[in-house]
């Protein structure tokens, strides 16, 4: 079973597509947690209109401002299940998104925590993903996970200069 947490902070804006992102997964988490980080906007509002509407548990919590590590942490101590998902609330899951990564964790059980990331631009400038490429480079131990990063940074340098 899954908990999803979502700190935010004056994004209600942003924070329905997020939860809605959650919400459409092929694979449902069993409860989403949002952490409201002392929002002034109508966050509470848009949280409680989704609690009326879905059978997923959506569950709200307020503090004083402390940041989206205290948000984030604040979600973990009221997580009711073992495996934790993250959602900053001006992002959005793929739809298989929960599906794919408990697959990953399953088939390599050794590993206690999963990074996945994907980036969609909606512009033809590489420089953006050339730079995340690089940075995710920084922090991957795995000699065959970075060779692949670093394929994928000179394929896009190659069809940069076609």
């Amino acid at each position: 079973m899954i908990s999803v947490v979502i700190p935010t902070y004056n994004r209600s804006a942003l924070l329905g597509k997020a939860i809605e992102s959650v919400l459409a997964q092929t694979m449902p988490c069993a409860e989403i947690i949002v952490v409201d980080d002392g929002s002034s906007d109508a966050t509470r509002k848009l949280v409680n209109t989704f609690k009326s509407q879905h059978k997923i548990p959506i569950r709200y919590f307020f503090q004083n401002n402390r940041g989206a590590a205290a948000a984030r942490n604040k979600g973990i101590s009221e997580a009711r299940h073992d495996i934790l998902c993250f959602l900053d609330s001006d992002d959005c899951f793929v739809s298989n998104k929960i599906e794919e990564q408990l697959g990953a964790m399953e088939k390599e059980p050794q590993y206690l925590i999963s990074l996945a990331a994907t980036l969609v631009l909606e512009t033809d400038n590489h420089e953006f993903i050339d730079t995340f490429n690089r940075a995710a480079l920084e922090i991957i131990d795995n000699p065959q996970q970075r060779q692949v990063i670093q394929n994928k940074i000179k394929k896009m340098e190659t069809e940069d200069h076609d």
